[in-house]
């Protein structure tokens, strides 16, 4: 009995005295902006992918991308709450990612230095972000056929070039043999109706 007692008194305490029980925020809140209309992959640990991501705190922004931002996620090249947000994410999501302090700037393994960090100790911030890409994972059959789709985007005009002139090549050709054709038909013709006239 006097147990059950000392666990209501350390419940409804903090209300009787005009204090809320503080809440431990220990993972981050994921709010879907954007869903994409088909989903065919979605990020994984240890995927490698790019993003497009904003940063805020307190409605002010914090950090942004130039261009994608490639990252391996579970490698810690971003906060620890944003690469708990990407896990699960489509291409072409957009997720807003609220993370506290302790999976953002307040994580042990952010040395920024004195004076160098972005945001107040004990700071809850928030991250935009969208997938924009997925590399094909070791052993699937798009990782094997990466070389040659890289190959191909990066010879694009070459072969489009050759393609082209591929074309016009088997083009001429067949005009050039049909023209054959036709002219080979027309000589024959015109022995027979010689042969034909000799006759009568």
């Amino acid at each position: 009995m006097p147990a059950l007692v000392m666990l209501a008194m350390a419940v409804f305490a903090p209300l009787v005295l005009g204090q809320e029980p503080e809440e431990e925020l220990d993972d981050v809140t994921i709010e879907t902006l954007m869903k994409p209309y088909k989903c065919s992959d979605k990020v994984q640990v240890g995927d490698t992918i790019r993003i497009r991501h904003d940063g805020f705190w307190q409605g002010s922004k914090i950090d942004s991308d130039d261009g994608p931002l490639e990252i391996r996620v579970g490698a810690r090249h971003v906060l620890e709450g944003m690469e708990r947000g990407l896990v699960g994410q489509c291409i072409d999501e957009v997720r807003l990612v609220t993370i506290p302090p302790q999976l953002a700037y307040d994580h042990p393994e952010m040395n920024f230095g004195a004076g160098r960090k972005p945001v107040p100790e004990g700071s809850t911030v928030a991250y935009r972000m969208k997938v924009v890409y997925i590399a094909p994972r070791p052993g699937s059959f798009a990782y094997l056929m990466a070389p040659v789709q890289e190959f191909l985007e990066g010879h694009y005009i070459t072969l489009c070039c050759i393609v082209i002139g591929f074309g016009l090549w088997y083009y001429q050709s067949y005009t050039a043999e049909k023209a054959q054709k036709v002219k080979k038909r027309n000589k024959m013709i015109s022995t027979i109706k010689k042969a034909t006239k000799k006759k009568q």
